[in-house]
């Protein structure tokens, strides 16, 4: 979307959903080929996810006037399967809520190998609770993907042959944040980032 797109986007949560619904894009987790459908294509946890996608875009980077940014909230809250979570520390040591979601994602792994070694994550925002602003996105691993399990300890006197076609981009182990990215000011501002 263009800012003009995002600045106009409606204020009430139940409108701001039903117009990112018409949003094109790829929004698979994974899939051999890329084909660009709207929201409103998909269905379940899919349709969530996508919807996800875009908030957290709309909270994070887009140049949303906060008016926008708290409908995001709001329809955020009444997606299915989103849960308020405990206090948390962020990154850079700021106490936040956890809003979280769980998510097939790709993210951690990478395309090539997702279809065969795809794992389930809880992605979630970390929200001052003061003001309401996004501290933080992170995904925390849910479901190691294939490829996670430790080898046994020992030698069964059996050959082992580790393969990379066989192995995950990297080993996780549950509750483990794979990614995250932090926020330190959101604002509009007339002057370039340094």
């Amino acid at each position: 979307m263009t800012p003009e797109q995002v600045a106009a986007l409606p204020t009430q949560p139940e409108q701001l959903e039903n117009a990112l619904l018409d949003l094109n894009g790829n929004w698979e987790a994974y899939t051999p080929t890329v084909t660009r459908k709207p929201i409103r294509a998909l269905r379940g946890e899919k349709r969530v996810r996508a919807l996800s996608d875009v908030a957290g875009t709309l909270l994070a980077g887009a140049p949303a006037p906060p008016e926008v940014r708290a409908a995001a909230f709001r329809m955020l809250a009444t997606l299915p399967g989103v849960k308020v979570e405990a206090e948390t520390t962020d990154p850079l040591g700021r106490r936040g809520v956890v809003i979280s979601l769980p998510v097939e994602t790709t993210i951690p792994l990478g395309l090539s190998t997702a279809p065969k070694q795809l794992g389930t994550y809880r992605r979630q925002w970390i929200i001052n609770p003061r003001n309401g602003t996004l501290l933080a996105m992170r995904y925390v691993v849910a479901t190691p993907p294939h490829g996670s399990r430790e080898l046994p300890p020992g030698d069964d006197g059996k050959p082992r042959r580790l393969t990379v076609g066989g192995q995950p981009d990297r080993f996780h182990k549950p509750g483990e944040v794979s990614e995250y990215e932090t926020y330190e000011v959101a604002e509009w501002t007339e002057t370039a980032p340094n």
